[in-house]
């Protein structure tokens, strides 16, 4: 035996020992798409193609699991839709083939695959095809596709022999042992396998939610407020003297709350009185002359201007001296700023000064967010929560709904919804606050579990 031929089989051997070796590493990947990552790109060395891919054809549509260089698939990319859709057109296939670009353009014209720009990219490309078909049907397969791009070897139909059985078993066992473990956990062999009861419960609760009607509820907070209250507004401007009760006393009817400092008005009233009867007196002296001489008459009358006008000065400080002390007007509870704040301090005719909230009649401002508006389309219930009593509720009857939302401290647009509570709590605060509850009109569990789906993909 010469060189050449010793050359041979080792060139032979050395193939055939690449292929073992490609073979057999293909059954210690774990996973159809890992096992079909490393038959592309380690076949290469043997093939010698400039591109390959593998398709999956166990569904409705082949898909694209894997191509050589490509870590992970794009099923999107032009060269997948192109590869998938080629394997559609050749379908029923029973044997491996070999396409060029002459048989490409005359086969897929008669379709309505779009090949041109990949053949003028391509114009001598040649295409290798080998169906892997499981151990016992051909209804579905595994496509591998090569590649190539400017010549095109004979041999290389012959080569794939030996590799293809190696790939078609290692391909069908890992699709069947991950096929298998859905279907055990499914059905199983046993009566009360963990699938059958995950199933049953699952369709139990499919037919359920059609079938159960729940309230359609949301939740929202809630504040607790007097039904009616004081508040007192400064009527004129001036300074604050004195302020006789503190935040949070509790006072009677007509107790005295602030008091102005009225000294200027004091001077200013008996300024204007002692002006007063001055022109009062000249205007008695004057008119006894007037009998006499017809030109006191004209004095008589500026006498007269001037003396209303004084006189009108005079109410005008005696109404201040009047609303510089402001009282309560039923007993409850003050709501004021501290004494060092108010006392000196010069105030604005309509500045607010104080509240006075009574002990009772508390109703309930509940803010319900405009998004879960629907809920207002029927109203059944209310139960409110306080935050420091989370384990009782409050039952409460609608007194009024806002007809439009307004913006609240938090900046969002909320309906004011008024509950009056329908029992006497006792211990309850101006200003406590919780969580309402307010149930509307009866709908499937299925329409409640959507909705608020839906409104939570609708805010992300």
């Amino acid at each position: 035996m010469d060189n050449k031929e010793v050359s041979l089989l080792k060139s032979r051997l050395n193939f055939i020992t690449a292929i073992l070796k490609v073979g057999h590493e293909t059954f210690h990947k774990i996973g159809t798409e890992l096992k079909a990552v490393h038959i592309l790109n380690n076949s290469r060395h043997v093939l010698s193609y400039d591109r390959a891919c593998i398709i999956q054809h166990t569904g409705k549509k082949p898909k694209i699991i894997g191509v050589s260089g490509v870590a992970k698939v794009n099923i999107n990319s032009e060269f997948s839709i192109l590869m998938s859709d080629l394997i559609s057109a050749l379908l029923p296939l029973k044997t491996k083939i070999n396409i060029n670009a002459k048989q490409l353009k005359e086969k897929f014209d008669q379709t309505n695959i779009n090949i041109n720009e990949y053949l003028i990219k391509f114009p001598n490309v040649n295409l290798l095809v080998i169906p892997l078909f499981p151990f016992e049907t051909e209804r579905h397969a595994f496509y591998w596709v090569m590649e190539y791009f400017e010549e095109y070897d004979d041999s290389q139909m012959k080569k794939t022999s030996l590799l293809s059985e190696f790939y078609r078993e290692a391909l069908w066992y890992s699709f069947y042992s991950e096929q298998s473990k859905i279907k055990k956990f499914l059905y199983g062999n046993k009566l009360f396998s963990p699938g059958k009861i995950v199933a049953t419960l699952f369709l139990l609760f499919v037919v359920c939610s059609f079938i159960i009607p729940v309230n359609l509820s949301v939740s929202a907070e809630f504040e607790i407020v007097p039904e009616t209250k004081q508040i007192c507004y400064a009527p004129f401007a001036g300074i604050i003297k004195k302020v006789y009760h503190a935040d949070g006393d509790n006072i009677k009817k007509g107790e005295l709350v602030i008091a102005y400092d009225t000294e200027d008005y004091k001077y200013q009233l008996a300024k204007a009185e002692a002006v007063y009867n001055t022109e009062n007196a000249r205007l008695d002296y004057i008119r006894q002359f007037a009998f006499q001489d017809k030109n006191e008459l004209g004095k008589i009358k500026i006498i007269s201007y001037q003396k209303d006008a004084e006189k009108e000065k005079m109410n005008e400080f005696k109404w201040y001296l009047k609303n510089s002390e402001l009282i309560s007007d039923f007993p409850g509870t003050l709501v004021i700023d501290e004494k060092y704040e108010l006392e000196g301090k010069f105030v604005n005719p309509g500045e607010k000064l104080f509240e006075v909230v009574p002990f009772e009649q508390h109703i309930a401002e509940v803010y319900l967010n405009q998004a879960d508006s629907s809920v207002l389309k029927k109203i059944t219930s209310i139960n409110l929560f306080l935050y420091n009593q989370p384990v009782t509720s409050l039952p409460g009857e609608v007194l009024f709904v806002s007809s439009k939302p307004e913006i609240t401290v938090n900046n969002q647009f909320c309906y004011v919804i008024k509950v009056k509570l329908t029992e006497n709590v006792p211990f309850l605060y101006y200003g406590m606050r919780g969580i309402a509850k307010v149930n509307g009109e009866r709908v499937s569990l299925a329409y409640y579990i959507v909705r608020n789906i839906v409104l939570w993909w609708r805010k992300y």
